[in-house]
């Protein structure tokens, strides 16, 4: 019978392989089929994931052109299912129950999880994968610090996947022969038009508030600022509801006594899913990190002490 491959997408995201058997439930276990199975001459390969809207439209056509050309060649059809942020808790419960009809082959999720996905009997480091003669992804091939996010007990064990890393990079040789100024912590402030054209642009900054004037307005805003501000219509959000991605909350706590907190945690680990899963998480990751409070967090916003819609909270160690 065939091998299962599933792969752990995490997040930063990152993505690791797993090999599995009902029969056998150690690393390379040859037993029953999972969900990828073999049709006629082509082997079908399930990829769960948790995009959605123009992301999930993008990971799709890259799948579709994948089938379409290589996997064609290598008789390989991936099927892409959208599972939500719920994709690695089902893997963990199909492994759990030996549900291996049901799990998938490639599974996104979060560069925290690798540590448990990687202790179940089925998972298989790909770095194992990338140091075979004629492998196209080599672990070079990635900066070191994605590396780092992917490597468990001194093995790169998953493949980054996708990472936010916000960054400005501009060629200031040209941008100064082309007789342009790069204004920092600028933004669009108001938009006048005259007979169904913009007449000028209202910036704002630290220097105050400035008009700028030009025959051409490209509105690189990142939120049609200037499009909105002109009179174009605009859609706001997913397009069943309106509602858009919350903006992350961010606070910086020094000088954190991080064994209080793990002892804590170990023993309130009702309010720590993840922790509760594998309590080995804290000690084996590079730098600590912990998503819980769940409960605390539950009266606090149920009580009126915060009002944040969300259901935990998620600290780094930076």
């Amino acid at each position: 019978m065939k091998k299962l491959l599933a792969l752990l997408l995490c997040g930063a995201m990152a993505l690791g392989t797993a090999a599995c058997g009902a029969g056998n439930e150690g690393k390379g276990g040859t037993g029953s089929a999972g969900s990828g199975q073999a049709s006629g001459d082509t082997q079908e390969v399930v990829f769960w994931h948790s995009f959605s809207g123009a992301t999930e439209a993008a990971l799709a056509s890259i799948i579709n052109e994948y089938n379409e050309g290589r996997g064609k060649e290598k008789g390989i059809h991936v099927e892409l299912v959208y599972q939500g942020y719920e994709g690695t808790d089902k893997v963990m419960l199909a492994y759990q129950t030996k549900d291996y009809e049901n799990a998938p082959d490639i599974n996104v999720g979060l560069t925290s999880t690798i540590p448990a996905v990687m202790d179940m009997g089925w998972t298989v480091n790909v770095e194992d994968y990338m140091k075979e003669d004629g492998s196209e992804v080599t672990k070079d091939m990635f900066y070191e610090p994605l590396q780092q996010a992917c490597t468990y007990e001194g093995q790169m064990v998953a493949v980054p996947f996708s990472n936010s890393i916000p960054l400005l990079y501009y060629n200031k040789e040209m941008l100064e022969e082309a007789g342009c100024r790069v204004l920092f912590h600028t933004f669009t402030g108001g938009v006048h038009r005259e007979r169904g054209r913009i007449n000028f642009v209202t910036i704002c900054n630290k220097d105050s508030l400035h008009r700028v004037e030009a025959k051409i307005y490209v509105d690189a805003t990142g939120d049609g600022d200037i499009a909105f501000m002109a009179g174009a219509s605009m859609t706001k959000g997913r397009e069943t509801d309106g509602a858009a991605q919350p903006m992350t909350m961010n606070m910086k706590y020094a000088n954190v006594d991080t064994e209080k907190l793990k002892a804590y945690i170990s023993s309130h680990i009702e309010s720590f899913p993840v922790h509760k899963r594998n309590r080995k998480l804290m000690d084996t990751v590079s730098r600590f990190s912990f998503r819980g409070f769940d409960e605390e967090f539950r009266t606090a916003n149920r009580e009126g002490i915060i009002d944040i819609p969300r259901e935990d909270i998620l600290c780094f160690e930076t």
